[in-house]
C-alpha cells in the first residue's frame, strides 16, 4: 500500500536496517495515540479493516510514528505506513485549497493558502483522524514543520543583474543574503520544496543516536512588514542532511530541500 514511509533517510543512514531491525524493536514501546473509524472499509489480502490507529512516543519534537489498521474480525493490527512525526510545529491559519487523498484514504497532501496569499502543500500525518474537517475554502489552524532532506550554508556572493532588469531600475548586483523564499520542488510530491532562509534560532537534540537541529526558519515574509503574516516554522535537520562541519548558526542563511508536514493545531495532545 503506497504511503509516506520513505522519509527515514533524513534521519537514518541505513533505511533497510532501520525498517527491518530498529523500528520493530521501537514499536513494542510506542504508545497508542489517536484512532478513528475508516470512512470506508478496506479489504486487503483477505482482511477486513475498519479502524485506523497510530502509535508513537509520548513526547519529543520528532517521533517515530507507525500508522496501522485493525481487522474488524479478530482485532489484529497490521502496519500500513510509518514516518517521522514532527510534533513541535508552529501554528499558522491556512485556507484549504485542495486535498489530494491517497488511494487507501488514510493519508493525504493538503494544499492551502497562507495569509500572504502564497500556497503551501503538506503531508498531514493525522489525516485519517481529521479528514472530515478538511473542506475546500475552510480556514483552519495547522502546526507546520519541515524535515530537511539536505541543506547547506547560503551563498552571499552577489550576482550580476540581467540587463533588462537593470533597465527597469534594479541594482547592478543582487544577493540572496537574508532572503526568505520557498518554491515547489517540481516532482510528483507537492509537499517537497526548495528553500532559502535566514536562521532565527537553533536548538539541538539527539534522535535515533544522531544529532538533530531544530532550526527556526523564515520561508516567506510580508512585504508590508507584518510579522504576524510571516511564514516562520521549525525545520529539522539531522547531521546526515548537512555537509560535514556545517553547524547552523542564528543570523546566518541556509538553503536546501525539505518535506513539509502539518496537522491541526487543536490536537494539543501532541
Amino acid at each position: 500500500m503506497p504511503g509516506h514511509g520513505d522519509h527515514w533517510e533524513c534521519l537514518y543512514e541505513n533505511v533497510e536496517t532501520f525498517a527491518e531491525e530498529i523500528l520493530p524493536e521501537l514499536f513494542v514501546n510506542l504508545s497508542l495515540t489517536p484512532e478513528a473509524p475508516l470512512d470506508r472499509p478496506l479489504s486487503l489480502e483477505g482482511r477486513d479493516f475498519q479502524t485506523a490507529l497510530a502509535f508513537m512516543e509520548d513526547d519529543g519534537p520528532v517521533r517515530h510514528m507507525v500508522l496501522c489498521l485493525r481487522d474488524a474480525r479478530d482485532q489484529s493490527v497490521s502496519v500500513a505506513s510509518a514516518y517521522p512525526f514532527l510534533a513541535d510545529g508552529t501554528a499558522h491559519r491556512l485556507e484549504i485549497r485542495a486535498v489530494h487523498e491517497w488511494e487507501h484514504g488514510l493519508e493525504a497532501q493538503i494544499e492551502a493558502a497562507t495569509p500572504l496569499g502564497s500556497l503551501v502543500a503538506f503531508h498531514d500525518p493525522l489525516y485519517f483522524k481529521n479528514k472530515k474537517r478538511y473542506l475546500v475554502g475552510q480556514t483552519l489552524e495547522f502546526n507546520l514543520a519541515g524535515l530537511i532532506y539536505r541543506a547547506e550554508p547560503g551563498d552571499p556572493t552577489p550576482i550580476e543583474t540581467p540587463e533588462h532588469l537593470r533597465e527597469q531600475g534594479f541594482p547592478a548586483q543582487l544577493t540572496l543574503e537574508g532572503a526568505a523564499m520557498y518554491l515547489p520542488l517540481g516532482d510528483e510530491d507537492p509537499d517537497d520544496f526548495t528553500f532559502h532562509s535566514p536562521i532565527l534560532n537553533v536548538e539541538s537534540f539527539v534522535f535515533g543516536g544522531r544529532t538533530v537541529h531544530r532550526i527556526q526558519a523564515k520561508l516567506a515574509g510580508d512585504p508590508e512588514g507584518d510579522a504576524n503574516k510571516d511564514l516562520v516554522l521549525p525545520l529539522f535537520a539531522s547531521d546526515l542532511a548537512l555537509p560535514e562541519g556545517f553547524v547552523p548558526q542564528p543570523g546566518s542563511d541556509f538553503t536546501g530541500i525539505l518535506w513539509l508536514q502539518g496537522y491541526l493545531a487543536e490536537d494539543e495532545e501532541f
